[in-house]
């Protein structure tokens, strides 16, 4: 053993020690800053919800045809809330109200028909809102007859709110479908040969003779076109929806303008001149008539009869001007009766024909992908306006020769 001064002590030298004491000074700085986390963490811990007081959505139960797991449009849900009392007293304002959530996809306008904050209970009519558009248009398509959905509630400008209820939106019923797709290719058939052996989507005039039939008429099929679509569309939403579609005043404008269309047609065939086209071809048919007995009865009586070759001369010339003013006057076909006048083809015919159908197509698109019908806008209904006035426009004139 050395004494103080030979640097030892005990066998303990002073470099010994000095380890000692920073150990021993680490742990007491490790254990200070220790209790310090800790008590930071229960302080925080007091201002915060725990997790099992956070409001939920735990059952849910429907009244359609008495299916437990499947909700329709239409039927009336019970929503089960944990902690409904204390999710209400969130409310920002008064004004602030609860919604339905599928799939974390807000229905906004659908609130709720009852609440009982005593039992956590909220109830909802499933329909279709104006204002959740988007939503159900993401949610129905065309061949997805069901699918499985996450039900829950929140504030109308927030977030869904914790839930453990899945069940089935049944979006339509295939057999329905079905039936209603076969019942309208039915209507377009029975309208199909309405149109080919009737006048129903002829022009107005006297009854031809023989085979001949009268020319089809470009505003009686615009307007008979926006009838079927309209028609097939309503039918088709209301069977996939449950609900009839809102019915938007831009398609109303539409069918007022084809109406529109056909009503002044129809009052410019009447004011035709004596003379027009088909006025000189009845005549002429009655004239090849009396000709034609003349020379049957010349035939049988005097076959040498010397006015025999001029009254045949005069028989063939007649028949070539009924001829020539067939196609102006019956039909020739669908596409060149409505795309043709006095005048031969004309553009703005073409014009309106291929702005009917162009404006049908994306009407009919729209609603089968969107199971809304579609509003246009101002302009486009202004281009229709446009193109009609133009037709009937320059019909008049047509009229006069």
């Amino acid at each position: 053993m050395l004494d103080i001064y030979g640097g030892q002590v005990a066998g303990v030298s002073y470099a010994d020690r000095s380890v000692k004491r920073e150990a021993l000074a680490w742990i007491f700085r490790s254990g200070a800053c220790f209790l310090a986390v800790c008590a930071l963490l229960i302080n925080s811990a007091e201002g915060q919800v725990l997790p099992d007081s956070i409001p939920a959505v735990i059952g849910c139960s429907s009244d359609w045809n008495g299916h437990r797991d499947s909700i329709k449009t239409g039927a009336n849900l019970t929503l089960r809330v944990d902690g409904l009392a204390a999710l209400l007293g969130e409310a920002k304002s008064p004004n602030e109200r609860l919604i339905l959530f599928l799939d974390d996809m807000p229905l906004k306008g659908l609130y709720p028909s009852a609440v009982s904050r005593l039992d956590g209970n909220l109830s909802f009519h499933l329909i279709h809102t104006d204002q959740a558009k988007s939503t159900w248009n993401l949610l129905q398509q065309i061949g997805t007859p069901s699918r499985d959905v996450t039900i829950s509630i929140g504030w109308e400008d927030g977030y869904p709110i914790r839930s453990t209820v899945h069940m089935t939106l049944v979006l339509y019923s295939i057999p329905a479908l079905i039936c209603s797709i076969v019942l309208l290719v039915l209507l377009v058939v029975v309208l199909l040969r309405l149109a080919s052996r009737t006048d129903i989507l002829r022009d107005p005039g006297p009854t031809p003779p023989g085979s001949l039939q009268k020319t089809f008429s470009l505003a009686r099929f615009q307007m008979a076109w926006w009838f079927v679509l309209v028609f097939i569309s309503m039918t088709v939403i209301w069977v996939v929806t449950g609900e009839p579609p809102t019915f938007p005043m831009s398609i109303l404008g539409i069918l007022g303008i084809a109406g529109g269309t056909a009503l002044g047609s129809v009052a410019i065939d009447l004011e035709k001149p004596s003379d027009n086209p088909s006025a000189r071809y009845l005549s002429m048919a009655a004239q090849h008539r009396e000709l034609n007995a003349q020379i049957v009865q010349l035939e049988t009586q005097n076959p040498d009869d010397p006015a025999m070759p001029a009254l045949k001369s005069q028989l063939t010339s007649l028949a070539e001007k009924m001829n020539d003013l067939v196609p102006n006057v019956f039909s020739c076909g669908f596409i060149n009766d409505i795309l043709s006048d006095n005048y031969g083809i004309n553009f703005h015919r073409f014009q309106v024909f291929v702005w009917t159908l162009f404006f049908g197509t994306v009407f009919l698109i729209s609603a089968f992908s969107t199971l809304t019908l579609r509003d246009f806008d101002s302009t486009w209904l202004a281009l229709m306006g446009i193109s009609s006035g133009t037709y009937l426009g320059l019909k008049i004139p047509a009229q006069r020769i």
